[in-house]
């Protein structure tokens, strides 16, 4: 079986990680009621460390020294995988099954997350995008007749990518983006041990 992993929200705790790594900018700026992080959303663009240093302008104290502390927090992010995670993927690979993992963001601050998370060494391949999942389908190798199982907390997303994928489940991970009127059930992610 084949198993395509989503990062955010689904083995990461997107949210936990968001909320200090935006507390560290309380040091870093002069005033902390404006740290421009709604640019992004509002933009419709993804974000980028750089940018958004760069957005902060006369608000910040120091570009590089901002730019040191945030790199250095992104190197060690373990505490922020899931309670259960690594033994969830430790479990499959144990099961002969096959782990891919697929992020989507800007490119840099999904590497930086994710190989500061160490998550990276539990898969078979780590793909990475900045347009659709669904582009990085055609460099995974599904043999015929391969169940594939997407475990993800975006259920569009997932549905997206189903498209394109024969013999395919959705696991849908409890988080912000399963809300659906699609019918499908979201579960806790220690549940993929038991799906079918």
């Amino acid at each position: 079986m084949l198993y395509i992993f989503d990062f955010d929200y689904t083995l990461f705790d997107t949210a936990r990680f968001k909320k200090d790594f935006y507390a560290l900018f309380d040091d870093l700026v002069f005033d902390s009621s404006n740290l421009k992080i709604d640019y992004f959303k509002e933009n419709k663009i993804h974000y980028n460390i750089e940018e958004h240093l760069n957005l902060l302008g006369q608000n910040l104290k120091n570009y590089n020294y901002a730019l040191k502390v945030l790199k250095s927090f992104l190197s060690d992010l373990g505490e922020y995988i899931f309670p259960g995670a690594e033994n969830i993927l430790i479990k499959s690979k144990n099961d002969n099954h096959k782990l891919i993992l697929i992020s989507w963001g800007n490119m840099a601050w999904q590497k930086d997350k994710v190989y500061g998370s160490g998550m990276e060494k539990f898969f078979e391949k780590t793909l990475f995008t900045d347009s659709s999942k669904k582009e990085v389908l055609e460099s995974i190798d599904i043999r015929e007749g391969e169940t594939v199982i997407i475990i993800n907390d975006n259920v569009r997303e997932s549905l997206e990518m189903m498209k394109y994928i024969d013999n395919c489940k959705l696991f849908l991970v409890q988080g912000p983006y399963s809300e659906n009127g699609y019918g499908i059930a979201s579960h806790q992610l220690e549940e993929i041990i038991d799906f079918k």
